[in-house]
């Protein structure tokens, strides 16, 4: 997430039109998961894992790219630099772009004591 806020600061300081966010789609069970799961260490490792397939937080590789579409189709400066979940209503997200930058919703931020 710093990352994230910290590349698209740059990026806009230097002028640049490129946008930068942060996906994080939740428990997606990619192939790279399905091997892991398949190995001696399965139950040490992938714990939390294990208890998320087949339930309501699993999200599927086909709804992360629709979700990842979605926030491109209404990608612009106001959302730059900030993270997005998956089951965000992006509808609504839409309609409050200015609100979104001027209270840093979707970002990691801290407030500065006053002087």
């Amino acid at each position: 997430m710093r990352f994230t806020q910290s590349l698209a600061g740059e990026l806009e300081r230097i002028g640049s039109a490129v946008l930068v966010f942060c996906m994080n789609p939740g428990f997606v069970q990619t192939d790279m998961i399905k091997h892991a799961l398949d190995t001696p260490y399965k139950q040490e490792w992938f714990k939390n894992s294990m208890s998320l397939i087949g339930s309501k937080k699993e999200v599927t590789p086909d709804r992360c790219a629709k979700v990842t579409m979605r926030l491109l189709q209404i990608a612009c400066p106001e959302l730059n630099g900030r993270t997005f979940r998956q089951e965000l209503d992006f509808d609504l997200i839409e309609q409050n772009l200015q609100r979104i930058k001027q209270e840093e919703i979707y970002t990691l931020h801290y407030k500065r004591l006053k002087e």
